[in-house]
């Protein structure tokens, strides 16, 4: 298969595949919200923020490595190398699991009482330490497959397993498990993940031959520690909260990161799928990265701003109608939450670039300038402003890490674009302004006409200043033509040849 067809492919399949796995987090959560009080909200979204860190650790950095050295071997003729590196990795993911499970399990009191003062979290932690170890097999199978380009397989197995979670999710919850039962059902995802995702890998039949195991432990190094950077560059606020106020406050400030994940869902399909194709063109094309890079950045920024402005216009209206009255306090975290929100993605696509083009020991100090930040505004902040005063550590994160990532990312890929672009911004105000008027009227249809004429208006602002245009059509090369979007790519090149 052609590098094109493999990139349309991917990105494809990946988009299915993330978009399985966005949907199903946000059914998950907003059940989880309809289903659970504020307080067991909270305590539920503390103990998987934990596991999150806890995973990242346990992880030994292979979800980022396996992709990286499995392609770029498999595109050298090295197949017996890559072989070689997913039999390891999968040994080794395997004992790290188990010695993670073990101590997490036995240490649950302690760590319930001494860091979170909870003891309603013992139960929930207890299974955060069977979900360690299915979550390692699991991620470590995907990002074999992932190395491999089986991004088809990978969408399979996310959807058969999220299906599983959500209606586990559910029945135990109803079953007065509480919490609890919302950590089990990730328990049995990543466990339907990891038989799915290994089977596939090893039905490959890929020999199994020696590799250099320095040069992956150096990656895995460094990517385990700009993965634990980048997840509390994100989450730290959640972390903190927990620890110094109540699983109340920590479920209102949920609620406001789980919109802001909606503002990361582009430039995060962007990345996953254009990762390993970034490694293989490296080495035979640097300038086709670059254009692949701008036109993506250029293209998740302008598809966020819109997202950006309809979530701090229509906040209280928003939290209420996906959540209840019971969770609006969260709404006033949106204006400052949500600017953070919409920088984090393009400074996670700037950052993949950057490791895939071999410099992860910069994107670690970037990562790492970013989150000492983030963690030390929050144990300042929230003493002062409580959940607030983590919105605020956050935003400030973001902004600082979004302008280090583009200094350092333009320095070996110079990235191009116009001045058109300066068009989105009064686009967007323009967009927010005619979505402002939804007050006008309380009859919910209306507002969702409302919504949509003011993303026409948008978007017709956008081709009609020329801020998208040819260059960025580089990108439906990329997109199959099965499916409806061949139609879609020809509407869209029209539409730009008519401006």
């Amino acid at each position: 298969m052609s590098t094109g067809h493999k990139i349309v492919s991917n990105v494809f399949f990946y988009f299915l595949d993330f978009f399985t796995l966005t949907l199903s987090g946000y059914i998950f959560w907003v059940m989880m919200g309809k289903m659970l009080p504020p307080e067991q909200y909270g305590v539920l979204t503390a103990v998987l923020a934990l596991f999150y860190v806890l995973m990242t650790i346990a992880l030994t950095g292979f979800p980022e490595s396996l992709p990286k050295l499995i392609s770029e071997f498999t595109k050298k003729g090295h197949t017996a190398a890559a072989g070689g590196i997913i039999k390891y990795s999968f040994k080794v993911s395997m004992v790290i699991g188990l010695l993670f499970s073990a101590v997490i399990f036995f240490a649950s009191g302690w760590i319930s009482q001494s860091v979170y003062g909870n003891a309603e979290m013992v139960g929930p932690l207890q299974m955060v330490a069977f979900l360690l170890f299915t979550a390692n097999l699991g991620n470590v199978s995907k990002a074999a497959l992932q190395g491999m380009q089986n991004f088809k397989m990978m969408f399979v197995a996310d959807v058969v397993g999220n299906i599983g979670k959500l209606a586990l999710a559910a029945g135990l919850v109803m079953l007065g498990w509480a919490a609890i039962g919302g950590a089990a059902a990730w328990v049995l995802y990543y466990a339907i993940t990891a038989l799915i995702c290994g089977l596939a890998a090893f039905m490959a039949k890929i020999p199994a031959g020696t590799f250099d195991k320095r040069m992956l432990w150096r990656f895995s190094a460094l990517s385990t520690g700009s993965q634990l950077s980048y997840y509390l560059l994100q989450q730290a606020g959640v972390l903190i909260l927990a620890m110094l106020t109540n699983a109340t406050t920590v479920a209102y400030f949920g609620v406001a990161a789980l919109f802001g994940q909606v503002l990361m869902f582009v430039p995060s399909v962007m990345t996953g799928s254009v990762f390993p194709t970034f490694s293989e063109l490296w080495v035979t094309n640097k300038e086709a990265v670059r254009k692949l890079l701008s036109a993506s950045l250029k293209l998740s920024v302008l598809s966020v701003l819109p997202f950006v402005a309809l979530f701090i216009v229509a906040s209280k209206p928003l939290v209420e109608l996906i959540y209840s009255s019971a969770y609006l306090p969260a709404a006033s975290l949106f204006p400052v939450y949500m600017l953070g929100a919409f920088l984090f993605g393009p400074v996670q696509l700037l950052l993949i670039t950057m490791y895939a083009i071999g410099r992860p020991g910069t994107r670690l100090g970037v990562i790492s300038l970013g989150t000492i930040l983030n963690i030390g505004l929050c144990f300042l902040l929230i003493p002062m402003l409580g959940m607030m005063g983590a919105a605020v550590a956050f935003m400030t994160s973001q902004v600082i890490a979004f302008a280090a990532a583009l200094f350092v990312t333009n320095q070996s890929i110079p990235l191009s674009f116009s001045r058109r672009n300066l068009w989105a911004f009064p686009a967007v105000l323009i967009f927010a302004a005619v979505l402002a008027t939804h007050v006008l009227t309380p009859i919910l249809w209306l507002k969702a006409v409302i919504a949509v004429v003011a993303l026409l208006i948008y978007v017709m602002i956008l081709f009609a200043t020329h801020a998208i245009g040819r260059p960025e059509l580089v990108l439906l090369d990329y997109f199959p033509d099965k499916f409806g979007f061949g139609t879609i790519k020809k509407a869209i090149r029209k539409i730009v040849e008519f401006f």
